[in-house]
């Protein structure tokens, strides 16, 4: 999409932050077009956006070391030390990805199992890493494809993204999930869905701003 920029956010917000996690291991394909109609659609409202292609980072899988029990940090130095950061300071926050294998690709499950370090420092040592305002500004949205025509091919996508969302102390607040792909090729030929994610980028953003 014309005027996003990968690694930082813009200079034209007006205090709401974007942070899209694309999932997909291709670039340019109808995840990503579709995820670039919602961030349009934010930018529209102003909001200062960052889009991050998670296969391209350097992300190791949680190797169970649970030092994150005792510390709530994470020992393995990766590019999820950035990550970790931007998931900390986003107000939305949106996971877009292709289903595969009723799931979601590997790369971008190493990345919310790596997580666990919140989760940690939340129920185990009881030291959320997000303030009460500011959780109650922070929304989440789940963007997905999948090329079966099935009505359950989201279920094990979303319960894991729902899990996700919960930890990292983000609102579930909507998701656009559109299946049939393999019939319909490409995400254009959908009747609805280039609108719907611009319509929905809009309105969230404008809910994070009416939360003052």
């Amino acid at each position: 999409m014309a005027g996003l920029q990968p690694g930082g956010y813009g200079i034209n917000g007006q205090g709401v932050k974007v942070l899209a996690l694309l999932g997909s291991p291709k670039k340019g394909g109808n995840t990503e077009r579709l995820l670039d109609e919602v961030l349009r659609g934010a930018k529209s409202e102003g909001a200062d956006i960052e889009k991050i292609w998670v296969h391209a980072k350097d992300i190791q899988p949680c190797g169970e070391i649970f030092d994150c029990i005792e510390t709530g940090i994470c020992p393995i130095n990766d590019d999820m030390v950035d990550i970790y950061e931007k998931l900390k300071e986003t107000d939305i926050l949106i996971v877009a990805t292709p289903v595969m294998t009723l799931g979601i690709p590997a790369k971008l499950k190493a990345l919310m199992d790596r997580c666990q370090t919140f989760w940690a420092k939340k129920y185990i040592l009881k030291d959320s890493f997000i303030s009460p305002g500011k959780k109650k500004r922070r929304k989440g949205l789940f963007l997905s494809i999948a090329g079966l025509n099935w009505s359950k091919v989201f279920m094990g996508a979303t319960q894991t993204v729902t899990a996700f969302f919960d930890i990292v102390d983000v609102e579930f607040t909507a998701n656009l999930l559109y299946n049939n792909m393999d019939q319909l090729k490409k995400i254009e030929n959908h009747p609805t869905a280039m609108r719907d994610a611009y319509e929905k980028g809009v309105e969230l953003v404008r809910m994070v701003k009416a939360t003052g």
